[in-house]
């Protein structure tokens, strides 16, 4: 149901839509708690903790956040920020909160380490993946007393939404002819869309019946198809970590400003049409639909069939959340909490990250083996040796080796050894995802590879 809203009235955020509808004449928990976003833009494919309950304080407990791109838009690296709250976090501020690692205290939300790609559905290659890791420290718990604290992740993200359509429209005389001989018309518009949270689709009777000069309505819906929440993208800092979650005022939430930019091309010049719906707030929650008539003028002759085609393209923030990992605390026994430090004096708990580079490669024409750079990244405590495998997805007649094996994670570059795939036998064409893995016998961290055999 369509709703005007003023500015006063609602809250909470401004997505701007610019529609270009431009017209020629042409032819014709403790194992793993998951949650996801619908498959449409940036999906949490995993959100879990490495333990279910602490029975003390300064118990280590590491979370980790995965996030895949399954739209059709590409996600630049300073424009996603993943996030970590809970009850009683973050912060240490008694010493009944949880503490984040002392490395991790302004990395309660995180930045992207990477681009990540669109969904290629041409070459059936899956949209770009990225993983956030934290450590935080169990508080104290008077004995005999127990709790359950709770952990989530929230993703902020700027996303766009892109629909491309095909109107067709043509003259009474011209109808009249199709008729007579019989010619089949279209009965609809032509359309084409990317996966996004926020689906953008289009509406009107065809063929419109028209000449230069007249009006026809187009019917432009909107649909929060995500999961989430629409923002603008302007609330949020992208650029940088931070150590807590982005504060976004109610007027910048839900409330959508759409503005309609249409433009009218005929015999290579162009003149300005028009839509009575130029500027709305409209509400747009989760789950919810909204549709807009728009009036656009045809402003070029119609003899036959033409057709007439429109551009649809949206820009916005959008955020998502996991679902909650439970976390059990009971107390010890004559424990003193000035016996807690939550490792805000120490900070030792080793944890690293895995990519690689590139995360996509094909086999070259008359090539067995391919080659691409695994980089293991220290990010907390101190280093350890890791262990590399490829621990899944290898093709039959598939082998794999690294140029250094185990190897020890650095700061940032981070340690690299070269992965080498090799084909010992036929492999049939296709796209084979492999999952390169790298262990330390206590914690393991993933990077997802395509081998892609043409």
């Amino acid at each position: 149901m369509k709703k005007t809203i003023s500015k006063s009235g609602r809250r909470n955020i401004f997505l701007f839509l610019s529609i270009i509808a431009v017209v020629a004449i042409s032819g014709c928990i403790s194992g793993g708690q998951k949650t996801s976003a619908a498959g449409n833009g940036i999906a949490i494919t995993d959100f879990s903790s490495s333990a279910s309950e602490a029975s003390d304080c300064d118990r280590s407990v590491r979370i980790n956040l995965d996030v895949e791109n399954q739209g059709g838009s590409s996600v630049d690296s300073n424009n996603l920020l993943a996030c970590l709250s809970g009850k009683n976090f973050p912060g240490k501020t008694s010493e009944q909160m949880w503490a984040v690692d002392s490395s991790q205290i302004n990395r309660v939300c995180q930045t992207l380490p990477k681009k990540l790609d669109a969904v290629d559905n041409v070459k059936s290659i899956p949209g770009g993946a990225a993983s956030f890791k934290w450590t935080a420290f169990s508080p104290f718990v008077p004995f005999p007393l127990t709790r359950t604290d709770g952990f989530s992740g929230r993703v902020f993200y700027k996303y766009s939404s892109r629909t491309s359509a095909t109107v067709f429209v043509i003259s009474e005389d011209g109808l009249a002819a199709a008729k007579q001989k019989g010619t089949a018309l279209p009965s609809a518009p032509e359309i084409e869309k990317t996966a996004s949270p926020v689906d953008i689709s289009i509406d009107t009777n065809q063929p419109v019946i028209g000449q230069n000069g007249d009006t026809f309505t187009l019917k432009v819906t909107l649909s929060n198809v995500g999961g989430g929440t629409v923002f603008d993208p302007g609330a949020v800092s992208f650029g940088s970590p931070s150590s807590s979650l982005p504060s976004i005022s109610e007027d910048q939430l839900n409330l959508i400003t759409i503005t309609v930019n249409t433009s009218l091309y005929a015999g290579g010049s162009s003149e300005a049409g028009f839509c009575n719906a130029d500027l709305r707030s409209v509400e747009l929650r989760k789950g919810s639909t909204v549709t807009i008539p728009c009036d656009i003028r045809i402003n070029a002759p119609i003899s036959g069939l033409r057709s007439f085609p429109i551009l649809l393209t949206a820009k916005y923030g959008y955020f998502i959340d996991s679902s909650e990992v439970p976390i059990s605390l009971s107390g010890k026994k004559n424990k003193d909490p000035a016996q807690c430090s939550q490792g805000v004096s120490s900070g030792s708990v080793f944890d690293f990250s895995l990519s690689a580079s590139p995360t996509s490669a094909a086999l070259a024409s008359g090539a067995s083996s391919m080659t691409s750079t695994i980089t293991s990244t220290l990010l907390s405590g101190a280093a350890q040796s890791v262990t590399l495998s490829c621990s899944s997805g290898m093709p039959s007649g598939a082998s794999c080796a690294f140029s250094s094996n185990p190897l020890v994670p650095a700061s940032s570059p981070g340690t690299a050894s070269t992965l080498t795939i090799s084909n010992t036998s036929v492999i049939g064409s296709g796209t084979y995802p492999i999952t390169v893995s790298a262990a330390d016998g206590g914690i393991t961290r993933t990077a997802p590879f395509n081998y892609i055999v043409p």
